[in-house]
């Protein structure tokens, strides 16, 4: 959904919504080998790329990656040079989704309130192709008076999977990883693979959001 830009003559401060940082980096394979023998395959491949996310976790947890938490101060940043006001709120722990507006409403005065939701991790395409990091945020402003949607949009880092309406920007070529052992050998340029995509994204969403 377009940014009405007549519209945004009228909004001079935006709340963006905290969200909580991620408490592990998934490890997913799109098509995995065990999906193809029914119920119990299924379940052997879930578990499997559970152990590959606690394994990385151990590795990369010390690097403090805070997906989101880095997108929403790089987001508010870049805003403020589009010569909006911005302050970023903070809502009570286990909030559900859909109360998140109205929870947020009551706590800012702002214009606006911009509420995102951010997912990261590693993802294969397939059980020997190689991982890519990916970044999926999805971003909804809204007025706060009338709660209505004047924007939306969806932005995709990295592997695609979040479908043909997203926004797609590819990783940087040197962020491939052709197993799980190549993505815990260097952990350093695991936590980058991610935090690369930051900027690219938050570039796209404040450019749309220009006055």
């Amino acid at each position: 959904m377009a940014f009405n830009k007549e519209m945004a003559s009228q909004i001079k401060t935006v709340s963006i919504v905290q969200e909580e940082n991620q408490a592990k980096y998934p490890v997913r394979i799109m098509a995995h080998v065990g999906a193809n023998f029914g119920l119990i395959g299924a379940a052997i491949a879930e578990a499997d790329m559970a152990a590959k996310t606690s394994k990385l976790h151990n590795k990369i947890a010390p690097h403090q990656i805070n997906i989101q938490e880095k997108v929403t101060q790089s987001l508010k940043t870049r805003l403020e040079s589009n010569g909006y006001e911005v302050n970023l709120i903070k809502l009570p722990a286990k909030t559900a989704d859909k109360q998140a507006l109205v929870v947020a409403s009551n706590l800012t005065t702002a214009d606006s309130i911009l509420v995102l939701k951010t997912q990261s991790g590693y993802v294969a395409a397939g059980s020997n192709s190689p991982y890519l990091p990916v970044i999926t945020v999805n971003a909804n402003l809204y007025d706060r008076k009338t709660q209505k949607l004047n924007y939306q949009e969806t932005v995709n880092y990295g592997l695609q999977t979040a479908g043909n309406d997203a926004i797609q920007i590819d990783a940087n070529p040197q962020y491939q990883f052709k197993n799980i052992d190549e993505l815990m050998k260097q952990p350093q340029k695991t936590s980058a693979a991610l935090t690369d995509g930051i900027e690219p994204i938050t570039e796209k969403l404040a450019s749309d959001l220009k006055r």
